[in-house]
Protein backbone atom coordinates (compact mmCIF):
# COMPACT_ATOMS: atom_id res chain seq x y z
CA UNK A 1 0.00 0.00 0.00
CA UNK A 2 2.93 2.42 0.69
CA UNK A 3 4.48 1.42 -2.25
CA UNK A 4 1.10 2.37 -4.35
CA UNK A 5 0.65 5.69 -2.48
CA UNK A 6 4.82 6.46 -3.18
CA UNK A 7 4.06 6.28 -6.67
CA UNK A 8 0.47 8.12 -6.59
CA UNK A 9 2.48 11.11 -4.95
CA UNK A 10 5.33 10.85 -7.71
CA UNK A 11 2.67 10.90 -10.55
CA UNK A 12 1.02 13.90 -8.89
CA UNK A 13 4.39 15.65 -8.27
CA UNK A 14 5.04 15.28 -11.78
CA UNK A 15 2.55 16.58 -13.12
CA UNK A 16 2.31 19.55 -10.78
CA UNK A 17 5.69 20.59 -11.59
CA UNK A 18 5.24 20.26 -15.26
CA UNK A 19 1.98 22.49 -15.07
CA UNK A 20 4.63 24.82 -12.80
CA UNK A 21 7.20 24.43 -15.94
CA UNK A 22 4.05 25.44 -18.66
CA UNK A 23 3.07 28.54 -16.52
CA UNK A 24 6.70 29.91 -16.21
CA UNK A 25 7.25 29.36 -20.05
CA UNK A 26 3.53 31.55 -20.63
CA UNK A 27 5.62 34.60 -18.19
CA UNK A 28 8.67 33.99 -19.94
CA UNK A 29 6.93 34.39 -23.11
CA UNK A 30 5.17 37.51 -22.27
CA UNK A 31 7.74 39.52 -20.34
CA UNK A 32 10.09 38.80 -23.37
CA UNK A 33 7.64 40.32 -25.49
CA UNK A 34 6.62 43.21 -23.17
CA UNK A 35 8.15 46.77 -24.06
CA UNK A 36 6.25 49.79 -24.52
CA UNK A 37 2.79 50.22 -23.26
CA UNK A 38 2.54 50.60 -27.28
CA UNK A 39 1.47 46.86 -29.11
CA UNK A 40 -0.33 46.17 -32.46
CA UNK A 41 -1.28 43.49 -34.46
CA UNK A 42 -2.74 43.10 -37.55
CA UNK A 43 -4.39 39.96 -39.12
CA UNK A 44 -5.89 39.16 -42.90
CA UNK A 45 -9.53 38.55 -42.72
CA UNK A 46 -10.25 38.19 -46.11
CA UNK A 47 -8.50 37.72 -49.41
CA UNK A 48 -9.66 37.66 -53.06
CA UNK A 49 -7.92 37.60 -55.95
CA UNK A 50 -9.35 39.15 -58.96
CA UNK A 51 -8.93 38.85 -62.75
CA UNK A 52 -8.15 43.00 -63.99
CA UNK A 53 -9.31 43.75 -67.15
CA UNK A 54 -9.40 48.01 -67.22
CA UNK A 55 -7.22 50.02 -69.73
CA UNK A 56 -5.82 53.01 -67.64
CA UNK A 57 -5.56 55.76 -70.44
CA UNK A 58 -4.59 59.00 -68.19
CA UNK A 59 -3.17 59.56 -64.68
CA UNK A 60 -3.25 62.71 -62.44
CA UNK A 61 -1.06 63.74 -59.32
CA UNK A 62 -2.77 66.26 -56.62
CA UNK A 63 -1.55 67.15 -53.48
CA UNK A 64 -4.47 67.94 -50.89
CA UNK A 65 -3.94 69.83 -47.74
CA UNK A 66 -5.58 69.48 -44.66
CA UNK A 67 -6.10 71.53 -41.65
CA UNK A 68 -8.49 69.97 -38.67
CA UNK A 69 -8.96 72.81 -35.72
CA UNK A 70 -11.36 70.60 -33.24
CA UNK A 71 -12.03 72.98 -30.05
CA UNK A 72 -14.82 72.11 -27.52
CA UNK A 73 -17.28 74.26 -27.68
CA UNK A 74 -20.12 75.56 -24.54
CA UNK A 75 -23.09 77.54 -25.34
CA UNK A 76 -20.89 78.59 -28.53
CA UNK A 77 -17.82 79.70 -26.59
CA UNK A 78 -14.58 77.42 -27.65
CA UNK A 79 -13.15 76.06 -24.07
CA UNK A 80 -9.44 77.10 -23.64
CA UNK A 81 -6.93 73.98 -24.00
CA UNK A 82 -9.18 71.95 -25.76
CA UNK A 83 -8.25 72.91 -29.33
CA UNK A 84 -6.55 70.21 -31.75
CA UNK A 85 -4.75 71.34 -34.33
CA UNK A 86 -3.06 69.74 -37.37
CA UNK A 87 -1.85 70.77 -40.83
CA UNK A 88 -1.29 67.87 -42.92
CA UNK A 89 -0.67 66.88 -46.77
CA UNK A 90 -0.92 63.47 -48.69
CA UNK A 91 -0.34 63.41 -52.51
CA UNK A 92 -3.09 61.31 -54.61
CA UNK A 93 -3.42 59.14 -57.86
CA UNK A 94 -5.86 58.90 -59.69
CA UNK A 95 -6.43 57.00 -62.59
CA UNK A 96 -9.38 57.01 -65.57
CA UNK A 97 -10.07 54.86 -67.99
CA UNK A 98 -12.08 51.69 -69.42
CA UNK A 99 -13.33 48.22 -68.41
CA UNK A 100 -11.40 46.18 -71.33
CA UNK A 101 -15.01 44.44 -71.49
CA UNK A 102 -16.55 47.43 -72.59
CA UNK A 103 -14.98 47.98 -75.46
CA UNK A 104 -16.26 46.82 -78.70
CA UNK A 105 -13.94 46.74 -82.40
CA UNK A 106 -15.82 46.38 -85.44
CA UNK A 107 -13.27 46.11 -88.49
CA UNK A 108 -14.41 46.65 -92.12
CA UNK A 109 -11.65 44.87 -94.69
CA UNK A 110 -13.93 46.18 -97.47
CA UNK A 111 -14.00 50.01 -96.63
CA UNK A 112 -10.52 49.71 -94.62
CA UNK A 113 -12.15 51.09 -91.87
CA UNK A 114 -11.76 50.00 -87.60
CA UNK A 115 -14.82 51.04 -86.23
CA UNK A 116 -14.49 51.03 -81.88
CA UNK A 117 -17.09 51.54 -79.14
CA UNK A 118 -16.08 52.72 -75.86
CA UNK A 119 -18.17 54.44 -73.03
CA UNK A 120 -17.29 57.49 -71.54
CA UNK A 121 -14.01 57.23 -69.68
CA UNK A 122 -14.21 56.84 -65.80
CA UNK A 123 -12.57 57.27 -62.60
CA UNK A 124 -10.51 54.08 -62.09
CA UNK A 125 -8.87 54.58 -58.55
CA UNK A 126 -7.79 57.44 -56.47
CA UNK A 127 -5.68 56.32 -53.84
CA UNK A 128 -3.29 58.04 -51.58
CA UNK A 129 0.53 57.76 -51.31
CA UNK A 130 1.09 57.20 -47.72
CA UNK A 131 4.60 57.77 -47.71
CA UNK A 132 3.95 61.24 -49.20
CA UNK A 133 2.77 62.52 -45.61
CA UNK A 134 3.96 65.45 -45.04
CA UNK A 135 2.77 67.39 -41.28
CA UNK A 136 3.21 71.11 -41.28
CA UNK A 137 1.26 72.15 -37.47
CA UNK A 138 0.64 69.01 -34.76
CA UNK A 139 -0.81 70.24 -31.74
CA UNK A 140 -2.83 67.80 -29.84
CA UNK A 141 -4.65 68.96 -26.67
CA UNK A 142 -4.87 66.04 -23.62
CA UNK A 143 -8.20 66.97 -23.38
CA UNK A 144 -9.54 66.36 -26.98
CA UNK A 145 -7.67 64.14 -28.82
CA UNK A 146 -8.20 63.58 -32.68
CA UNK A 147 -9.84 60.45 -33.02
CA UNK A 148 -9.52 57.92 -35.49
CA UNK A 149 -12.69 58.13 -36.85
CA UNK A 150 -11.91 61.90 -37.64
CA UNK A 151 -8.67 61.06 -39.28
CA UNK A 152 -10.36 58.57 -41.27
CA UNK A 153 -13.19 60.91 -42.06
CA UNK A 154 -10.48 63.23 -42.94
CA UNK A 155 -8.82 61.46 -45.35
CA UNK A 156 -11.93 60.72 -47.14
CA UNK A 157 -12.57 64.24 -47.89
CA UNK A 158 -9.23 64.99 -49.02
CA UNK A 159 -10.20 61.70 -51.59
CA UNK A 160 -12.90 63.34 -52.59
CA UNK A 161 -11.47 66.59 -53.28
CA UNK A 162 -8.62 65.61 -55.08
CA UNK A 163 -10.90 63.32 -57.44
CA UNK A 164 -12.64 66.50 -57.69
CA UNK A 165 -9.89 68.43 -58.49
CA UNK A 166 -8.69 66.11 -61.32
CA UNK A 167 -12.35 66.08 -62.90
CA UNK A 168 -12.04 69.97 -62.73
CA UNK A 169 -8.75 69.69 -65.09
CA UNK A 170 -10.45 67.39 -67.53
CA UNK A 171 -8.90 64.03 -66.87
CA UNK A 172 -11.62 62.33 -68.19
CA UNK A 173 -11.38 63.90 -71.74
CA UNK A 174 -7.78 63.60 -71.42
CA UNK A 175 -8.42 59.70 -71.05
CA UNK A 176 -10.67 59.69 -74.36
CA UNK A 177 -8.09 61.45 -76.46
CA UNK A 178 -5.72 59.22 -74.78
CA UNK A 179 -7.80 55.89 -75.35
CA UNK A 180 -7.36 56.57 -78.98
CA UNK A 181 -3.29 56.71 -79.60
CA UNK A 182 -3.33 53.64 -77.20
CA UNK A 183 -6.00 51.10 -78.84
CA UNK A 184 -4.35 52.60 -82.17
CA UNK A 185 -1.18 51.02 -81.36
CA UNK A 186 -2.29 47.83 -80.00
CA UNK A 187 -4.31 47.16 -83.21
CA UNK A 188 -1.69 48.55 -85.96
CA UNK A 189 0.29 45.10 -85.75
CA UNK A 190 -2.57 43.58 -87.11
CA UNK A 191 -4.36 46.69 -89.00
CA UNK A 192 -1.68 49.38 -90.05
CA UNK A 193 -3.14 52.56 -89.49
CA UNK A 194 -1.60 53.74 -93.01
CA UNK A 195 -4.10 51.85 -94.45
CA UNK A 196 -6.79 51.51 -92.15
CA UNK A 197 -9.03 54.79 -91.22
CA UNK A 198 -9.63 54.51 -87.57
CA UNK A 199 -13.33 55.78 -85.97
CA UNK A 200 -13.89 56.24 -81.78
CA UNK A 201 -17.34 56.30 -80.51
CA UNK A 202 -17.57 57.41 -76.77
CA UNK A 203 -21.39 56.23 -75.65
CA UNK A 204 -22.30 56.21 -72.21
CA UNK A 205 -25.15 53.38 -73.46
CA UNK A 206 -22.37 50.86 -74.59
CA UNK A 207 -21.22 49.81 -71.34
CA UNK A 208 -22.58 45.92 -70.52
Amino acid sequence: MLKHFGRGFASSLAKTLAFIVVVFAIIAIVMANTGSGFTSSSKTTKLGLFNIGELITQSAYVTEVEVIKDPKILFGIKIPFTQSHYVYSYDFSIKAGFQVDDIIPTINNNNKTVSITLPKATIISCDPDLDSLKVFVEKESVFNPVTIEENNQALIKMRENAQKSALDNGILEAAEENAKTIITGLFSSYLDPSEYTYHFTFDEESAK
